[in-house]
């Protein structure tokens, strides 16, 4: 605390960005119930009661000293950032006219892809966070990708890694069609964002909410799936069925980052605020 009140006493402004897990956000999940599904519930159904991660995020962040200092920061800071919807909504409940939405900065690759076609086969990709594959879902996901590529094995195929260096899991990505991303969330976050950065079909967190806090009502390139195996099985079996879909949701996917999360024009929003 003490290096936060120093950095207000000698900067002009001071910008609270909201990336992850804080008292608001746990909060605003369990305690004020604001979405229909997320890392902490299911509808009605509280996931802290059978994922410990997410029973000592939620009790971690309710002590009195991270609840106060995040509160603290809330108060006496000049803007909040948060980078997704979900985020903002969390905030929005107590700071609106001083929480703007700003999407997440992303480097685009300094080329675009030559092609955004599909070989014989659609390539999946999946990367896993075993301290976390629950919690995020990708237990699920991946349940579901195993399946649909043991049923059409002369259609699909998939590369699964786990717990890689960032640098080395960037790398095994490249060269696959679709990257699976998180289960419990509206929004796509960075892996979701540098997958379409890519030029490559992110699966995962597309809510309408999502598009509609930027405005869009075009792209809409991320293939959504809700938070059950079955929804997840039935997204990746119509890219099976239908891989002439791919290339448009690729074309679309590298259009939409560098029209909202290119790190120039996210810059200027900073400036701006």
């Amino acid at each position: 605390r003490w290096i936060y009140d120093y950095l207000r006493r000698h900067s002009k402004r001071v910008v609270m960005t909201v990336l992850g897990d804080d008292y608001y956000w746990v909060h605003g999940c369990c305690d004020l119930h604001l979405f229909r599904y997320s890392d902490f519930n299911l509808g009605s159904t509280d996931r802290r009661k059978t994922f410990p991660y997410a029973k000592k995020q939620y009790e971690d962040w309710t002590l009195p000293l991270n609840k106060d200092f995040n509160q603290y920061i809330a108060r006496t800071c000049d803007a909040i950032t948060p980078v997704l919807y979900e985020y903002w909504w969390c905030y929005q409940q107590y700071w609106g006219s001083k929480s703007t939405y700003m999407p997440l900065p992303i480097v685009p690759e300094e080329k675009a892809p030559q092609t955004f076609g599909v070989g014989e086969k659609v390539r999946f990709f999946l990367g896993v966070q075993s301290k976390r594959s629950e919690y995020k879902g990708t237990d699920i996901m991946r349940k579901a990708l195993e399946d649909i590529v043991a049923k059409y094995q002369d259609k699909a195929e998939y590369t699964i890694v786990e717990d890689l260096p960032y640098a080395e899991y960037i790398k095994k990505m490249e060269g696959h069609d679709v990257v699976i991303d998180q289960l419990y969330s509206y929004t796509p976050a960075m892996n979701g964002l540098l997958t379409m950065s890519k030029g490559l079909v992110c699966v995962g967190g597309g809510e309408p909410e999502n598009y509609q806090i930027l405005g869009e009502t075009k792209l809409h390139p991320i293939v959504n799936v809700e938070p059950n195996y079955e929804s997840v099985y039935n997204e990746l079996e119509n890219l099976v069925l239908h891989p002439q879909l791919i290339p448009n949701l690729k074309q679309q996917s590298y259009t939409f980052v560098q029209q909202y999360h290119h790190y120039i024009t996210v810059a200027r929003r900073y400036e701006a605020l």
